[in-house]
């Protein structure tokens, strides 16, 4: 009732001001923002929308009948939002304003057969295709035995691309509602998906709720943004798309993937038995190579000339092996919200590690409000072309490095041939040189990559030899491509333009989603559930943030600040 009477002031005050442009221009400046609504940071309003920017008069009336709308026809909250620890806000992308065009939030959490005994216990086969189980003979089965009968029954219960035949059994009335309708059966996991949330709090919530429930799986997180307020009509706007989100994906995964392996040869240097870049011996979670690159240029090409996808265009996207989706990084994911005039973004590389989630919520919100066009200087920035940089190697190191790091199953592509991977140092980064206000960046490259195949070939010598193992060879060479991007000055150059990209303000107004800090704030209650994973790999942490880093006193007990390959 009483945030009623306030939007109703507010309305009032619109409708009031409204008039009053309407029939006298003279207002000043000073009596036009002394109205109530301008008085308040738009981010913290109840309403949670925000009036146009430069809260300029011309915008005014406009902005008022965004008002109006949202007043009669509210957001409407999902039930466990009147428990947030935080006032749930609608954050718009720069250029937007009109309800419905905000920033969206989504998440998913696979977990294996042995780690999902929580998640088999919340649902059950829908009792209409199979009338003699009933909710007692569910739960009096073990573990095993339910996770055998979904797997038997794989095909009736998780039809391809359909919801699945389940029934939410969860007593507790607020999980049961935190809890999506049912779950997914993929590829030998668990996956529990949630609908797009409205608000960057909420997601946070629900998080927090699902691994005190479930434990933590490893995590991606999907946000997503309208693209389509000037329907791409013209030749400058399709242009400023491309150039923009091009240069947005260049930037953020070679950032990502710097930052990735420079962590790594931290915690290789305080500990050299562990494998310091993972991520490249991963078939679907490496770096971006020119082959998915290239798919990537493409679609997004295509977009800026309106091209109208079909689903099974947009279906392809997201299960071919060469995809751009399968990177250990940002992927851009238009076969999940392109056909909803939306482009989606999904986090891939966090994992385990909540302090990662929550500093990539961050990071993209923020680039999403302040607007990509700062991010067109990257639009040309090379892609790691992993078939030719490999064969920069000689022929002995190429033979090596298919023993030490195999292709992935039987496939053929190059895309699942891992060994191709540690060649990534020898990427073209000329376009990256041209950007760095250092003189001599290209010649710190040049010599980072001659002491990087020096590197190589030694300890490829002592494989040959059998002087060591596959494994001492796989934790030696990983180490060593781990430090390039400290010895190349490429980490330096990135870490300046992140700084330089990044508007210090937005990211002081998400200070306050602190996912890890509201974990560590309910570990007393279910956290009982939750089993200590039994091996931590690669922490993926965005670095430059002036948040705190977590000690291991700060991280909730079962929880784990890494990455862990399945």
């Amino acid at each position: 009732m009483k945030k009623n009477r306030k939007n109703m002031k507010n309305l009032l005050t619109c409708i009031t001001v409204g008039m009053v442009l309407t029939g006298c221009s003279s207002l000043t400046k000073e009596q036009y923002y002394s109205y109530e609504p301008f008085r308040e940071d738009p981010r913290l309003s109840d309403a949670g929308y925000s009036f146009a920017d430069g809260r300029s008069p011309a915008n005014f009336l406009n902005q008022c009948s965004v008002g109006i709308q949202q007043f009669f026809n509210p957001p409407k909250p999902t039930k466990v939002t009147k428990d947030l620890p935080f006032k749930p806000i609608l954050r718009y992308p720069k250029g937007f304003k009109e309800p419905g065009m905000h920033i969206q939030y989504g998440f998913e959490s696979e977990y294996l057969n042995e780690e999902a005994e929580v998640l088999l216990k919340s649902y059950m086969p829908d009792t209409k295709l199979f009338p003699q189980m009933t909710k007692e003979k569910w739960l009096a089965l073990s573990h095993e035995e339910r996770d055998q009968f979904l797997q038997n029954n794989e095909k009736a219960i998780f039809p391809y691309r359909e919801k699945a035949r389940l029934i939410n059994i969860i007593d507790d009335p607020e999980m049961k509602d935190v809890m999506p309708e049912s779950f997914i059966y993929d590829a030998g996991n668990y996956e529990v998906v949630l609908p797009p949330v409205d608000s960057a709090e909420e997601l946070v919530y629900r998080i927090q709720k699902i691994n005190n429930f479930l434990g933590t799986g490893s995590m991606q997180v999907m946000i997503s943004n309208p693209y389509n307020k000037n329907g791409l009509s013209d030749a400058l706007n399709r242009a400023t798309f491309k150039d923009q989100n091009l240069g947005h994906y260049n930037f953020v995964n070679d950032l990502d993937t710097l930052s990735k392996l420079d962590q790594g040869y931290r915690r290789y240097l305080a500990d050299p038995n562990i494998q310091a870049a993972q991520s490249f011996n991963h078939p679907w979670l490496g770096p971006m190579t020119k082959i998915k690159h290239d798919q990537l240029k493409k679609i997004i090409d295509e977009m800026s000339l309106q091209k109208k996808y079909d689903d099974e265009e947009l279906k392809k996207m997201s299960y071919i092996i060469s995809s751009h989706k399968f990177i250990g990084g940002l992927a851009f994911r238009p076969d999940v919200a392109y056909k909803k005039t939306r482009l989606a973004s999904e986090v891939r590389d966090c994992h385990r590690n909540l302090k990662c989630i929550e500093d990539r919520i961050k990071r993209e919100t923020s680039i999403l409000i302040q607007g990509k066009e700062s991010f067109t200087a990257f639009k040309n920035l090379k892609a790691f072309d992993s078939e030719n940089d490999f064969m920069k190697l000689d022929s002995t190191a190429r033979a090596a490095l298919r023993e030490i790091f195999p292709k992935y199953g039987s496939y053929n592509a190059a895309v699942t041939e891992r060994f191709r991977n540690f060649s990534y140092p020898l990427r073209d980064w000329s376009e990256h040189a041209k950007l760095s206000s250092d003189p001599n960046l290209s010649q710190k490259i040049l010599a980072a990559q001659e002491e990087y195949v020096s590197y190589l070939n030694q300890q490829i010598a002592r494989y040959n030899k059998r002087e060591i193992s596959k494994e001492e060879a796989q934790k030696l060479i990983m180490g060593e491509l781990s430090a390039f991007p400290e010895k190349s000055g490429l980490m330096q150059l990135m870490k300046e333009k992140y700084q330089e990209l990044i508007t210090p303000q937005e990211l002081k107004a998400l200070e306050h989603l602190k996912l890890t800090l509201l974990l560590n704030q309910n570990r007393h209650t279910a956290l009982a559930q939750v089993k200590p994973e039994p091996k931590a790999a690669e922490a993926t942490s965005i670095p430059f943030f002036n948040t705190p880093a977590l000690t291991a006193s700060s991280i909730p007990s079962g929880m784990v600040a890494a990455v862990v390959f399945p």
